[in-house]
């Protein structure tokens, strides 16, 4: 994390400080196995004496250490977190994630908890004032992902999205292709012991699995599974080993939980010798299933076992014994392998020094002996000052995941292309963490924890073009063979003017274009003449009505009714992503059913509107939500209203610019069980966010 040796003191201090306020966490970790219920307010005081010494200690460092400084922006970033207490819901883990993590360990990316966690996280960094950094250009391309996010909708009609029958409550992720079926990572277990429980969730270690057909898999339901909670033994830091994907020990206080559920579609264990006491995972195939490249933990690593890249050969109906690649380094990881069809060429994921941000995508080039050449970063085209994960190519083309360049929220997933990289858009995307795109033949798999868990979902492909028509009249008659020229308006890839199609009206007049749906278009019309006529015409309002699963799609703008299937919701990150970029907000809550706000928060609201009354040309974003009482499209309504009340109430003062997202009850702040749907307990999730963004 750093380098100079003063700077390592003040870590070594602040840790130091954490270890002896550990005692609050023991202290609260007996008490919940005791029985006993915190409160939001009870929990902020019982860690009120080691938030408020962490945080001073934090602010004289700060004093001290420059801007640009990486620990600077460590001790800022917990400083907003703090700040936000007690809106934070899981103090246990996320006490343990600040005494266990620094802003320098991307490598415990590899496993989904770990690597939600860290993202959420990251999302709290404040945007630098020195505009020359990565780090800046980073947060103005996210803040632009957001600012901007309908134009991910664009394409929406032309993917079909379905849930895999394959699904648990676990995590099932990673579907990489291989002969008629897929080979997926997954940490499902019909039991979680000590032997087989992965010392950061509690969880046990992922395997691979094999489905070895794709037919009948997919499905519009979630599969629904409980989670309970489990005690937790002194003695079971002394069973985990000491993964890189882990936080080194396992601490008595941490909530161990163990989930009941099971797939629809059993899948079995991709071959021998991939899954055991460590963790497997993200598998690669040549194109013709002869060769895989997979990642798992180190085994005769002493301390920390780093994740290693190796290699085996498909022999008859089984593979050989896997070789580790030579670039594999004790001191760091490498993971995530993509291979070439031919394999020409291996794209990994790691986090040796010298990369550009935190983890950075490499390949290595395979000579003609078979031998390699050295690694090589794949550039500030592809790697930024965040994280790039999950590598993969198929069809002649690099997709990974990103949560550094423009996007939805979470890590998105990405296409390079030689102008650059392409957001795949929704519904591929959203808001939460999307992974591991596979292609063939217009269809394919992707993963995300859009609904809690990692999970894998199929998709179809088909380019949808909707009709733009019309008539030319000239002094109210319809005129026949006349030009019409259709223009691009310069969003949809080509620059404006460019012409996509022409034609003459028929003999009624008429013309129609088949163009793609959510764009501005110009229309060229030509008497022959020497008469002219430049309109402007677009195909707008056609999107996917991707609410839940995403397979309610529509070429016309009538609304279909969604089958309502989240089982499991968390606290809204693009709420997350904004704090990151303005720490000008307010929360406020509402009334049930109503749109107007809480007595108790009018005072913050009154006094924001007091000042916007002397601001000018800001962005104001309203992120608006509702409690999980009544239905969801009424709910969606609902919260809808109260964004548009919130810009009534400040638009009044002129010269701003509004950005409305009601989530209705999509993004819930606390739990949505039968006994917690009582509407005064449910005021937590009755709120709007105001950010201010100069």
């Amino acid at each position: 994390m750093v380098t100079n040796t003063k700077k390592n003191k003040t870590l070594q201090s602040y840790q130091l400080l954490e270890n002896k306020f550990s005692f609050v966490d023991s202290l609260y970790a007996v008490e919940l196995l005791k029985g006993k219920k915190f409160n939001l307010a009870q929990k902020a005081v019982l860690f009120k004496s080691k938030t408020d010494t962490l945080t001073a200690f934090r602010k004289s460092a700060l004093a001290r250490l420059q801007p640009a400084d990486a620990l600077h922006i460590y001790f800022t970033g917990l400083n907003v977190l703090d700040a936000s207490v007690p809106s934070r819901r899981d103090y246990v883990a996320r006490n343990l994630f600040i005494k266990n993590f620094t802003f320098s360990s991307p490598k415990f990316l590899f496993t989904p908890i770990v690597r939600s966690v860290l993202t959420e996280y990251f999302s709290y960094y404040p945007l630098q004032t020195d505009k020359s950094t990565a780090l800046y250009s980073m947060y103005e391309r996210r803040l632009q992902g957001i600012l901007t996010r309908a134009k991910y909708d664009r394409d929406s009609l032309d993917y079909k999205v379905r849930f895999l029958q394959i699904n648990t409550p676990y995590n099932e992720f990673g579907a990489a292709l291989l002969d008629s079926g897929f080979v997926f990572e997954s940490n499902r277990s019909k039991k979680v012991t000590r032997n087989n429980e992965f010392g950061w969730d509690g969880l046990p270690f992922t395997k691979l699995y094999y489905q070895l057909s794709t037919k009948d898999l997919a499905t519009d339901s979630i599969i629904y599974g409980n989670w309970k909670e489990k005690s937790v033994n002194k003695g079971i830091s002394d069973k985990t080993p000491s993964l890189v994907n882990d936080n080194r020990s396992l601490q008595n206080q941490f909530d161990l939980q163990k989930i009941t559920g099971a797939p629809k579609v059993e899948s079995p264990l991709f071959a021998p010798g991939f899954g055991g006491d460590y963790n497997f995972g993200s598998i690669a195939f040549t194109a013709d299933g002869m060769q895989a490249f997979f990642t798992k933990n180190q085994t005769n690593a002493k301390g920390v076992k780093q994740l290693e890249i190796w290699s085996t050969r498909r022999v008859n109906n089984g593979w050989n014994a896997p070789v580790k690649l030579y670039f594999n380094n004790p001191a760091h990881s490498y993971f995530h392998p993509a291979i070439t069809p031919g394999g020409e060429r291996l794209f990994f994921v790691s986090d040796q020094p010298g990369g550009i941000g935190g983890t950075d995508i490499y390949y290595v080039n395979r000579r003609e002996d078979g031998s390699w050449d050295a690694t090589v970063n794949a550039g500030a085209g592809i790697n930024t000052a965040g994280n790039e994960l999950f590598p993969t190519f198929y069809e002649r083309n690099l997709y990974f995941s990103s949560n550094g360049h423009e996007g939805l929220g979470g890590l998105d997933i990405y296409k390079f292309k030689s102008t650059g990289v392409e957001n795949l858009g929704k519904p591929i995307n959203s808001e939460k963490d999307d992974l591991v795109f596979s292609a063939r033949d217009n269809r394919g798999f992707f993963s995300s924890n859009r609904y809690g868990s990692d999970d894998i979902f199929s998709y179809e492909y088909k380019l949808v073009k909707i009709s733009i028509n019309g008539e030319v009249t000239v002094d109210g008659v319809k005129k026949t063979g006349v030009k019409v020229t259709l223009l691009s308006n310069g969003n949809d890839g080509f620059k404006v003017g460019t012409i996509l199609d022409s034609l003459y009206t028929d003999a009624n007049g008429n013309y129609d274009f088949k163009v793609k749906p959510n764009r501005d278009y110009k229309l060229l019309i030509e008497d022959g003449n020497g008469n002219k006529s430049l309109q402007d015409i677009g195909s707008n309002g056609y999107v996917n009505l991707n609410k839940d699963l995403g397979q309610f799609n529509f070429v016309t703008p009538k609304k279909e009714e969604p089958v309502i299937v989240s089982t499991k919701r968390t606290f809204a990150s693009v709420v997350d992503s904004l704090k990151s970029v303005t720490k000008d907000f307010i929360m406020v809550h509402h009334d049930f059913d109503k749109v107007n706000i809480v007595k108790q928060d009018k005072k913050i609201y009154n006094e924001l509107q007091d000042r916007l009354q002397d601001l000018r040309g800001v962005t104001i974003v309203v992120v608006s939500a509702t409690d999980c009482i009544g239905s969801d499209e009424y709910n969606e309504a609902l919260s809808s209203r109260r964004t548009q009340k919130i810009k009534k109430d400040l638009a009044k003062y002129g010269g701003n610019n509004f950005v409305l997202m009601p989530v209705g009850e999509k993004q819930l702040i606390m739990g949505c069980s039968e006994s917690d749907k009582d509407k005064n307990k449910q005021v937590e999730n009755r709120y709007s966010y105001v950010f201010v963004i100069k």
